[in-house]
């Protein structure tokens, strides 16, 4: 509860996983003793007996069982209260609060549900704020049973069960913890000194103070130095580690150089193959027309020839051959 206003609450609510659902005890039918009307009188019982059977003692869960959970165990090493105004005594040297809080190694640890809500009993005014651990802490069976039997005595087997309620446009936040250092810093409380020390005390405190200072100034200078020789022997030792690749030839390379070569033989050779056709096209385009033109200059001479002399004159026919002597 907060120490200004007692009606705010601060709630840490954990929920606690076991492998098996706690059952609630089984109610006395009635007539059970303490339930229906009183029995007729009988004898007094003799000193071995007893109207009734006694509870059992409580007995602490073993530690023997799966899932034990060691720091919920400081909790039921007594019997929990199970009625109202009821109370025990927690050894706190000896219980691990942060542990319960968040167990380290486990699913999302540290991780909390955090949202306005009221509180657990009557009349369940709205000033309460709930942290619900995300992750369950998980525990044996017989210590989830042990807290699930003091709160079915408590509240005659109805239990803490409620419905779920809407939120009411409430935020619902998730806070992580973390470990963060705290500081303190002494509050400085300076002396009532003036423009002169009235005592001698003052005066010497005074003079130790200036020179305090000048030592503090001194010593931030030489520790800046130090960073800044740390920083050039870094920066040095670093190129010396460092081993820059060789540097390429200006020139090409050798194999830059023979593939230049054959590019160079490939132009070469092509260009005199170029000019060989080239020069067989001219030669052959000259002697064909060369060709023409005397092949022409034949032609007209034989025409001409023609016309001067005429055409020749057709040869006589042969006679005709001599046949036998008539009788």
């Amino acid at each position: 509860r907060s120490m200004k206003t007692p009606a705010q609450q601060l709630v840490i609510a954990i929920p606690i996983w076991c492998a098996e659902q706690p059952k609630p005890p089984a109610k006395p039918k009635l007539g059970a003793p303490g339930l229906g009307p009183a029995p007729a009188p009988g004898p007094a019982p003799g000193p071995a007996g007893a109207a009734g059977a006694a509870a059992p003692p409580y007995v602490p869960p073993s530690p023997n069982q799966i899932d034990f959970n060691p720091v919920l165990q400081q909790l039921l090493m007594v019997e929990p209260p199970s009625s109202n105004g009821a109370s025990i005594t927690v050894n706190l040297n000896a219980w691990d609060v942060p542990k319960l809080i968040e167990t380290p190694g486990g699913a999302d640890p540290g991780a909390y549900f955090s949202y306005a809500g009221s509180m657990t009993s009557p009349p369940c005014l709205d000033s309460t704020m709930w942290f619900v651990r995300r992750s369950a802490l998980v525990a044996s069976n017989q210590q989830v049973q042990a807290l699930a039997d003091a709160l079915y005595k408590l509240t005659d087997n109805a239990g803490s069960y409620r419905n779920i309620m809407p939120t009411n446009r409430r935020i619902v936040e998730v806070y992580k913890l973390r470990y963060q250092p705290m500081l303190a810093s002494p509050v400085f409380r300076g002396l009532p000194w003036g423009n002169n020390p009235r005592t001698d005390s003052e005066m010497e405190a005074n003079n130790l103070a200036e020179m305090a200072r000048d030592k503090s100034k001194h010593t931030a200078y030489y520790i800046e130095d130090f960073a800044r020789r740390m920083k050039n022997g870094d920066e040095a030792f670093a190129k010396a580690l460092y081993k820059p690749p060789p540097e390429a030839p200006l020139g090409p390379s050798e194999v830059d150089r023979q593939i230049e070569y054959r590019r160079s033989v490939s132009r070469v050779r092509d260009a005199i193959f170029g000019a060989a056709r080239g020069a067989q096209r001219i030669v052959d385009q000259a002697f064909r027309g060369q060709a023409i033109y005397v092949y022409k200059e034949v032609e007209g001479l034989h025409k001409e020839a023609r016309r001067l002399y005429g055409a020749p004159a057709p040869a006589p026919a042969p006679a005709p051959a001599p046949g036998p002597a008539p009788a």
